[in-house]
C-alpha cells in the first residue's frame, strides 16, 4: 500500500509475485521473503487439511487427541507434539517479521501522557505551557498557539473520524521529537505545515507512526532545512525514502542510477509517455532528497553534493533524450546522413552550473542542443512519414524541453534555459555543429565566450564530444585585444550590477554584489580569455576553482591572490548553499564576509587596471 503507487509491479493480486518484487526493490530482505513464502505454503497446506478433515470452513486446531493425531499424520509428522512445535515455530517466525514492519517500538517512540493531553486539549493552558516548556520549547506560548490553530483548523476537521484518530496518534510523537531539536518552535511549525499537506493521504500518517526511523529522520531533516520539509510536503511519496537509514556517504553513480531508471521504466508501457515522465520526476525528486539529507546532516562536503546533483541531472538528460528519440524515430525514422557510412548525431552542451560541476538544488539547466552529420537538405528515412532533417531535430529539441519542463502535480523534472544557443531566443532551438562553430568564431559576444569557459558536453557520442572540445579550445585560445576584452567584461559586469544587485544599506548580495561571487567568476573568465592563447592548459578546466589552480601553477596569479580568491569563493558558495537550504535569498548582513568582499573588490580593481607580467 505504501510503495505500490511508485512500483507498478507491486500492483499484483499474486502474493508470491509481490513478495519477489519487495525483495527486488529492497523493501524486504531475501531471507525474510524466503521464510514468509515457506511459512505461507506450510500454513495454507495445514488449513486445507483441517478443512478436508472436517468438511467445513475452519481455522481452529483440533483439541481432541484423535483429531490431533490425524492432523499430525496427514501433515507428515509422527506425533502431535512434533507437529504442534512446528506450527508454533512457523507462526512465531511470521509474527516476528510482522512486528518488524508494524509494531511501534518503545523507547524513543514512547510519549508522555502529559504531551498527549496537551495535543488533545485535555489540560488547562497553564499546565499545557508548563509541559511544553519542560519538554524543551523555548517559546511555549507560540507552540501552543500553533497546535491549537492546527487542531481547530480546517485541515484537521476535514478528516473522517478514522483519519483524525491517525493524526491524534502522530501528533504527540511529533511534538516530543521536535522538542529535542535545536530550534523546537521552528521545527514544529515546519512539521505542522507538512502534516497539513500530507494529511489528505492518511496512509503516510500511519507510515510515520509505525516507522520510528522514518519519523526520526523526518524530524531531523525538517529541523535542519525548511527547503527539505517543503520539498517533502510537495512530494509526499518521498516519505518512502525515509524508511531506510540516510546514508553517511553518497554513492550514486551514473551506472547505478541509469540501472534503477531502466528497471522502473521496464514496468511502464513503452507508448505511455506521461507515465514515463512521471517515473523520471519521482526518481529525480527521490535522488535529490537523498543528497540533501546527507548534506544537511553534514555527512558530505558541499563540493560532493554539487557533483552528485550533476550526476543525477546528466543521467536524467540521457534518459529523456533516448525516450524522445525513440518516440520520433517510430514515426519518422532517422535523419539521412551527410555522407555515406556516417551516422548523424545529436548532443547536449551544458553551460552554467551544470557545465562547471557546481549544480545546486534550485539550479536551472542551461542547455544548448547540437547535431552533426545530417544532410543539410536531406529527409528522414525508415519511418511511416518523412521530415526534413532540420525539422526532425527541431522537434527532437522541443520534445526534450517538453519532457523536462511539463508541469504536473509531481512538479517538473528540471527547469531549462536555452537562451545561450546561437542568436539567443531568435535562433533555432537545435543548431548544427558547423553553424555553432561559425557563430562562436565570427558573431559571438565576449560574454558568450565567457560562458563557454564553463561549457561541456553532457550528452552525445565520444566523437561529437571530441569535435565540440576542439571548437571550444579553438575559441578560448584565440588571441584577443587585452584592453577591448577588459572593456567588454567591465561593461557586462556593470550591466549585471545595475540590473540584478540587491545590495542595500543592511545586506549584501552574495552573488551579484561588488566583491561577490560573480566578480570572482568574471576575473577567472577574463584570465582564461586573455591568456589561454599562450597557456593552453587554461582552456581545460570548467570550474572557477580549478582554473584558479592552473593560474597559480603557471604564475599568472600570485599565491597570495590565489588564496584570497579561492578562499572567498569557497566561503561564498558554502554560505549561498546554506541560505538556499533555508529557503532564503542570497543576502547576508552588511558585516558578514566583509574582509573577503573587500579583498576581492580590491583585486578586481587591480587586475583590470594593471596588466600582469
Amino acid at each position: 500500500m505504501i510503495r505500490g503507487g511508485r512500483e507498478p509491479a507491486l500492483q499484483s493480486n499474486r502474493l508470491f509475485k509481490a513478495l519477489d518484487q519487495l525483495d527486488r526493490i529492497g523493501a524486504l530482505d531475501a531471507k525474510v521473503v524466503a521464510e514468509l513464502k515457506e511459512a505461507y505454503i506450510f500454513l495454507r497446506n495445514l488449513e486445507h487439511r483441517l478443512q478436508m478433515m472436517h468438511d467445513k470452513q475452519t481455522h481452529l486446531l483440533p483439541q481432541e487427541e484423535d483429531e490431533q493425531g490425524r492432523l499430525a499424520f496427514v501433515t507428515g509428522y509422527g506425533d502431535w507434539p512434533a507437529c504442534e512445535r512446528r506450527i508454533h515455530e512457523v507462526m512465531q517466525s511470521v509474527h516476528n517479521h510482522f512486528k518488524q514492519v508494524f509494531v511501534t517500538r518503545t523507547g524513543s517512540q514512547s510519549v508522555a501522557t502529559s504531551v498527549r493531553d496537551v495535543w488533545l486539549d485535555a489540560v488547562d493552558e497553564d499546565v499545557a505551557l508548563q509541559t511544553l516548556a519542560s519538554s524543551g520549547y523555548s517559546d511555549p506560548n507560540t507552540a501552543l498557539d500553533q497546535l491549537q490553530a492546527f487542531r481547530h483548523g480546517k485541515a484537521y476537521h476535514a478528516h473522517s473520524n478514522y483519519g483524525r484518530e491517525r493524526v491524534d496518534r502522530l501528533m504527540p510523537l511529533l511534538i516530543q521529537q521536535a522538542a529535542s531539536t535545536s530550534n523546537p518552535n521552528h521545527t514544529l511549525q515546519r512539521l505542522l505545515r507538512l502534516v497539513e499537506t500530507i494529511g489528505r493521504r492518511s496512509a503516510y500518517l500511519v507510515l510515520l507512526v509505525e516507522n520510528p526511523l522514518a519519523l526520526s529522520q523526518l524530524v531531523k531533516l525538517s529541523a535542519a532545512s525548511s527547503w527539505i520539509s517543503n520539498w517533502i510536503s510537495r512530494y509526499p511519496l518521498l516519505l518512502d525514502e525515509l524508511l531506510d537509514p540516510i546514508s553517511t556517504s553518497l554513492s550514486v553513480t551514473s551506472e547505478s542510477l541509469a540501472d534503477e531508471i531502466r528497471q522502473r521504466l521496464a514496468s511502464v508501457d513503452g507508448d505511455d509517455l506521461e507515465e514515463q515522465m512521471e517515473v523520471l520526476r519521482e526518481l529525480r525528486h527521490a535522488q535529490t532528497l537523498k543528497v540533501a539529507a546527507a548534506d544537511v546532516l553534514e555527512y558530505v562536503a558541499s563540493e560532493d553534493v554539487a557533483r552528485q546533483l550533476c550526476v543525477i541531472a546528466e543521467v536524467m538528460l540521457d534518459t529523456v533524450v533516448t525516450l524522445a528519440e525513440n518516440g520520433l524515430r517510430a514515426k519518422y525514422g532517422k535523419p539521412s546522413p551527410e555522407e555515406e557510412g556516417r551516422r548523424p548525431e545529436f548532443g547536449i552542451v551544458a553551460y552554467g552550473k551544470l557545465g562547471s560541476y557546481e549544480l545546486g538544488y534550485h539550479s536551472d539547466l542551461d542547455l544548448v542542443f547540437l547535431h552533426h552529420g545530417a544532410a543539410l537538405h536531406g529527409m528522414t528515412q525508415g519511418g511511416d512519414r518523412s521530415l526534413p532533417n532540420q525539422q526532425y531535430y527541431g522537434r527532437l529539441g522541443q520534445r526534450i524541453v517538453h519532457m523536462l519542463t511539463a508541469q504536473t502535480p509531481s512538479g517538473v523534472i528540471y527547469e531549462i534555459d536555452a537562451r545561450l544557443r546561437p542568436s539567443g531566443r531568435s535562433g533555432p532551438l537545435v543548431t548544427s555543429l558547423d553553424a555553432y562553430h561559425g557563430y562562436q568564431l565570427e558573431r559571438a559576444w565576449t560574454w558568450e565566450h565567457q560562458a563557454l569557459v564553463r561549457a561541456r558536453m553532457v550528452n552525445g557520442s565520444e566523437e561529437l564530444n571530441r569535435r565540440f572540445e576542439a571548437i571550444r579550445f579553438e575559441v578560448l585560445t584565440q588571441a584577443r585585444d587585452p584592453e577591448a576584452l577588459k572593456r567588454d567584461i567591465r561593461a557586462m559586469r556593470q550591466k549585471m550590477v545595475d540590473a540584478r544587485d540587491r545590495t542595500n544599506d543592511n545586506s549584501f548580495d552574495l552573488k551579484q554584489g561588488i566583491g561577490g561571487i560573480v566578480d570572482i567568476e568574471f576575473i577567472v573568465q577574463y584570465y582564461v580569455l586573455r591568456w589561454a592563447n599562450l597557456h593552453p592548459d587554461l582552456a581545460g578546466p570548467r570550474s572557477s576553482l580549478e582554473v584558479l589552480d592552473v593560474l597559480e601553477a603557471i604564475g599568472l596569479v600570485s599565491h597570495a591572490d590565489y588564496q584570497i580568491l579561492a578562499d572567498a569563493y569557497r566561503r561564498y558558495l558554502a554560505t549561498e548553499h546554506r541560505l538556499k537550504l533555508a529557503e532564503k535569498a542570497s543576502l547576508v548582513s552588511e558585516d558578514d564576509l566583509a574582509d573577503s568582499r573587500r579583498m576581492v573588490a580590491a583585486l578586481w580593481q587591480r587586475f583590470f587596471e594593471q596588466e600582469p607580467t
